[in-house]
């Protein structure tokens, strides 16, 4: 699984969460970023190398981590 996540520069004073505060936890590697004209930033993630059950392989890429928020 892979995960792209855009981040706008925009002050909002309430929003939607992205991910749930309860539940499992996921570690997630940071893949590539991209900075797109307008200011925005697209972070793209997959689920770290400890996380992948024994069939699945990491993609190759950045080695940064990231929590979930």
């Amino acid at each position: 699984d892979e995960y792209w996540i855009f981040i706008n520069p925009v002050f909002f004073r309430t929003g939607v969460p992205l991910f749930s505060e309860t539940g499992p936890k996921t570690r997630l590697q940071l893949i590539d970023t991209k900075i797109i004209s307008n200011g925005e930033v697209a972070l793209h993630y997959s689920i770290s190398v400890g996380q992948l059950s024994n069939n699945q392989s990491a993609p190759q890429g950045d080695q940064g981590l990231a929590n979930p928020v």
